[in-house]
This record gives structure tokens, sequence and C-alpha cells, in this order.
């Protein structure tokens, strides 16, 4: 009995023992164990998708026709048809002008003479088409000049609303700032009832800085439409001069035989306008649009428009978020959903630096333009970022401290074989979705860089794993214990 006892008595020391044992070891083994990713060389690669229209790189080439009291004739081509340089595309009714070569070719081989009256009627209807004119283009100008004067106006608003919404702003920062650092609680009241009556006054800046960007793109067509209405005024008022004009130079020429030379010449300027009456188009294109129209008169002289298809480039629209992100020079890569999953190169020809209705239109010029039709669809990824071999760390890796400074923790070794976690400011010069280039005078090549920042504080003592696998990076993202062991 006595053994027995003696034996169930050491066998529970010996359980004691082991326990205790085990308890100082799991007590000893309590350092965290951070994941670390080495300050390595990699490859930077990042771009921007942007959808975009295959275009034509030159200015469309608008046909036109002096000629604009004739009627059309005929017209040879008809929108996405392809003309080339020298083509007639256009002829013009010369019946009314062919009579009037007639009758000039009687005046010159018999001599006659216009009466005096005759003579008087056309110097007034000179003179009256003169003024109408000089008046047609004074109210066309006048509306050019109010078109300009709103768009400034709304101009100057969106930029002093915009600037006086900046400096609200940074006021209702400050205010804010002021409260989160206030020392009592009347000072706290104070600057929270200043930083509330900021942000209503810079929200009411942004509604009025809004509203006037939405107008900015109208205000711009409208001016484009007082021009274009300006040139076809000019157009219609100089031809009713140029026909008074005529009328009068028939005169001097008809009645006096001292002029029949003179007459010869007007005989062959008529001659020549009949030629043009056979409208020829000066380079070759594509018809995008087509104004003349049988039987009647192309009343702003604008007869069809072309664009040149041999010279082709991509029209995107970028938004302002991007604008600054983008360079003439960039590398860029074209796909439409006719050539499929194949992928042409391209440069980032220009950006205008004025907005339109949908944002700024950036311009991608395309070498290889066979495969392109104008009016195409297209997708378009702008390299932004094409870096080989930079020193990088994994975005998670970086977070911003109290003094708003991005900064690393790096992971120093020491003599017990742990590691302490140090904080390290670092510059970021570009970066990609996983991979930023950073760059910071205490970090070299092969330093180890602590992946989830968020969990540590500076001087902490740690153990690291490295991470350099896909099953680290899932971690990283669904398993908020993965990092401790």
């Amino acid at each position: 009995m006595r053994k027995k006892f003696r034996e169930m008595a050491a066998i529970m020391c010996l359980s004691a023992f082991c326990l205790a044992s085990c308890q100082s070891a799991a007590e000893a083994d309590t350092t965290p164990t951070a994941r670390v990713g080495e300050f390595s060389k990699n490859d930077i690669y990042n771009t921007l998708a942007v959808d975009g229209t295959i275009e034509s790189a030159d200015s469309n080439n608008t046909i036109l026709t002096n000629l604009v009291t004739y009627k059309v004739k005929k017209v040879n081509f008809k929108v996405g048809d392809h003309v080339n340089a020298g083509d007639v595309v256009c002829e013009l009714d010369t019946t009314d002008l062919e009579n009037d070569i007639t009758d000039l070719e009687n005046r010159i081989s018999n001599s006659d003479t216009l009466s005096d009256y005759q003579f008087e009627q056309y110097e007034k209807a000179l003179d009256t088409a003169k003024k109408s004119r000089e008046m047609q283009l004074n109210e066309a100008q006048k509306a050019i000049d109010d078109a300009n004067n709103a768009y400034n106006q709304i101009r100057d608003s969106y930029n002093n609303n915009l600037q006086k919404y900046n400096d609200v702003s940074s006021q209702a920062g400050q205010a804010k700032a002021n409260y989160e650092n206030a020392q009592d609680e009347g000072s706290a009241a104070m600057y929270y009832q200043q930083y509330q009556t900021l942000m209503q006054e810079a929200a009411g800046y942004m509604t009025a800085y809004e509203a006037a960007d939405a107008k900015l793109s109208s205000a711009q067509s409208a001016i484009s439409s007082c021009q274009n209405a300006y040139n076809s005024a000019k157009l219609s008022a100089d031809n009713e001069v140029e026909q008074a004009q005529y009328k009068v130079d028939t005169y001097k020429i008809s009645s006096d035989s001292a002029t029949v030379n003179d007459s010869k010449d007007q005989l062959e300027k008529l001659k020549k306008a009949k030629k043009d009456a056979q409208i020829i188009a000066a380079n070759s294109g594509i018809v995008s649009s087509v104004s003349a129209e049988a039987g009647k008169v192309c009343a702003d002289g604008v007869v069809m428009v072309t664009q040149n298809d041999s010279d082709i480039c991509v029209h995107v629209t970028i938004k302002e978020e991007e604008l600054l992100s983008i360079e003439p020079g960039m590398k860029a890569l074209v796909s439409t959903p006719a050539t499929g999953n194949e992928t042409f190169d391209g440069i980032v020809d220009r950006v205008l630096d004025i907005r339109s209705q949908n944002g700024f239109d950036g311009y991608i010029a395309i070498d290889q333009t066979d495969s392109f039709r104008i009016g195409m669809n297209a997708k378009v990824k702008i390299v932004i970022t094409d870096e080989k071999d930079v020193l990088s760390i994994k975005n998670n890796a970086l977070f911003t401290n109290e003094d708003g400074n991005t900064c690393v923790y790096e992971a120093v070794e020491q003599a017990d074989g742990n590691y302490t976690i140090t904080e390290t400011q670092v510059d970021v010069e570009t970066h990609d979705s996983t991979l930023s280039k950073i760059s910071a005078d205490s970090l070299s090549e092969g330093d180890y860089i602590v992946l989830d920042p968020k969990k540590y504080s500076d001087g902490d003592s740690v153990k690291v794993r490295v991470s350099n696998s896909k099953k680290d990076d899932k971690e990283e993202k669904g398993d908020s214990n993965a990092d401790t062991e």
C-alpha cells in the first residue's frame, strides 16, 4: 500500500514538474512573429484604361464653294464614300451663269451701252449691299463678343468660387484641428462652431463652382455657333456685294468701248466661275457629312466634309482626376471590338488644356492603320509607369504617421536573434497596384520591411517570417491571425 502511494506521489510530482516546465516555456515564447518582405528589385508597371474613338489625325477637310446663289445640280458622293484628290464631288446648275456669259459676250460684240439711270441704280445697289454687309457683320461680331463675355464671366465665376472653396476648406481644416487640440470645452465649442460655419460656407462655394462648370461647355458651344454664323453671314454678304459690283463693272465695260479689254477679263472670270461649278476635292478622304442637296443652293458655302483616313488617331476622354498623370510621349496599347484581343502600339500625342463636355480630350497616335476604320470604338491602356529592376516594397507596407509623412517599419535584427521595429520615413516615387518604388537614406537592398504595419508600433520586438509567396499574399487579405505564431 505504501509502495503504491509512493508511486502515485512520484507520478503527481513528475506531472506537476512537466506542467510547470511547459508553462514556463510558453511564457518565454510570447514574442510575436511579424511578416516581412525584402526591400528588393522588381518591375513597376501601371496603366490607365480609357475609352476612345478612331478619328482622322488631320483637321476635317471642308469642301466649299463661293457660288452660293447657284443651285446644286448633282452630288456625286455620299457619307462613307472614299474621295480621291481631284474628284468632282458636286456639280452646280450653271444655267444662269451661262446666260450671264452669253449676255456679256453679246454686250462686248455689239458695244451696247446701259443708260445713265441704269448705272445709277447699279451703284445704289452696290452701296446698299456694302452697307448691309457692314451691318450684318457688326451684328454677327457683337454676338461673338457677347458669347465670349458670357464665357469669361462663367469661367471667372468658376475660378473665383473654386478659389473661395479651397480657401474656406483650408480654414475649416484649421478650425477642425484647433477643435481637436483644444485645451478646454469652451475653446472646443467655439472652434467646432467655426468649423461648422466654414463647412456650410464651403458647400455654398462648391455648389456655385459646380454650377459654373456645368455651363462652360454650353458657353463654349455658343461661341462656336456665333463664329459659324459670322462666317456664313460674311460669305453671303460678300456674295451680294460681289454681284452688285459685277453689275456696275459690267455697265462700265459695256458702256465704254475703251474698256472692251476689261470686259474680256470679266468674261474670263465668268467662264472661270463656270469651271468652278465643277467642285473638286483638294484632298483624299472619307466623306463624313454632306450639306449639298440637289435642287437647293449651298447657302453657307459648305458642300461636304471629308476626313483623311490615311492618317488616323484615337480620340480619348480623360477624367480630371487622372489628367496630371498623362504626358505626351507615353506608350499606349490600343484594341477594338473588331480586332479582338490583338493590341496595337500607340503614343500619347497631345492632351488639350481646356475641358470639353465629358472631360479633357487626348489623342493617341497610331502607326499601323490598316486594321482600323474611322468611327470604331477603341479601348486604350496608357502606360503610366514601366520601370525595370527598381527597389520596391508591397503597397500594404506603407502607412502615414501622425505628422502626415509616408513611412514603413523596418525590422532590424538584434543580438538575441529577435528584431526591433523602427519607423522609417520614405519617399514614394512611382507605384502600381501591388508595389511602390520607394527611397530612404537608411534603407538598403535586402532590408526587412514589415508588411502589416497597423499591428505594430515603433520599438516593438518581434520575430520575422519572410513573405514572398502567393499564399502569403492571400493571408494578408483574408487571415488577420496569420501573422502571429
